[in-house]
């Protein structure tokens, strides 16, 4: 199973920084260990069924 590198916990919660912070997605795919935004927006939304974009903006309100 594939499993994000510290998308959901450990060091570094993109959920969090996408919610708390203004860095870019850039920005917090490579914090989260990935070199790649695209395959990052990929892995976010396999597992949240939404892009990081979508996330941040539905949960800011």
């Amino acid at each position: 199973m594939q499993k994000p590198p510290r998308m959901f916990g450990g060091g570094c919660d993109a959920k969090k920084l996408l919610l708390n912070t203004d860095k870019t997605i850039d920005e917090i795919a490579y914090s989260a260990g990935y070199n790649n935004n695209s395959y990052f927006t990929a892995v976010f939304k396999k597992f949240e069924k939404r892009t990081p974009s979508e996330f941040r903006v539905q949960e800011r309100g």
